[in-house]
């Protein structure tokens, strides 16, 4: 009995804090530790349902020599009212053996009560144990989870930056330059076209006044 308080008394003295920020990996950790303190309550009740019938045994033996010890005190009283002491005796050692049956019953069930107390208490400590470290279990897999979701956030905004971030826009901007200077170009173009158009449309039509000029001479026309 004293070897599973014992041990039961080590798990519970665990700091499951420093235990978590010591380990190298926490859910691992506090799965073991879950494990070894559900091990130890099945252990600890199986324990405790024993120590309890023995102290209820220990109770009944107590009860049954308390109930002699009384029985044989009528006894002897009745002897005595009829005169007969020497019944009146052997009744009186009989309740002395009794009480003495008794009270080492009492001190036995005493004892086991107590152990029965501590084996009660260690069950009420390790399930508030137990109840703590499945908290830190799911706040562990809480905090996993929303690491491993702005993990997947980080990897999807790199994603996005690597394919649609500046290098694309750099690229449509070049595209959008190449188009303006291309058109700026054609404008210039036309407007250079036009000018020469100007000029041919300014020579060809001195030629013909000075073609028109050269046939009026020619014919005395003014």
């Amino acid at each position: 009995m004293p070897s599973i308080l014992s041990r039961i008394g080590t798990l519970l003295s665990a700091n499951i804090n420093a235990m978590i920020d010591n380990a190298e990996d926490p859910q691992q950790m506090v799965a073991q530790y879950l494990s070894q303190l559900t091990d130890q309550l099945q252990e600890a009740r199986a324990a405790t349902a024993q120590a309890m019938a023995v102290s209820q045994n220990l109770q009944g033996q107590y009860q049954t020599y308390t109930n002699q010890v009384s029985d044989w005190q009528d006894k002897a009283a009745l002897a005595v009212q009829n005169n007969n002491d020497q019944l009146a005796t052997q009744a009186l050692t009989q309740k002395a053996s009794a009480q003495k049956l008794a009270d080492t019953y009492k001190a036995q069930y005493d004892a086991q009560d107590q152990q029965v107390q501590a084996l009660r208490d260690a069950l009420a400590q390790l399930e508030a144990k137990i109840n703590e470290a499945q908290a830190k279990q799911q706040i562990i897999q809480a905090k996993l989870s929303r690491a491993q979701s702005q993990q997947a956030i980080n990897q999807a905004n790199q994603s996005l930056q690597s394919t649609t971030g500046d290098d694309t826009f750099s690229r449509m901007e070049h595209k959008a330059d190449t188009a303006l200077y291309t058109a700026q170009a054609q404008g210039q173009l036309l407007q250079h076209a036009d000018l020469n158009q100007q000029f041919s449309d300014m020579e060809t039509q001195g030629q013909v006044q000075s073609d028109l000029a050269a046939l009026k001479a020619q014919y005395g026309k003014s």
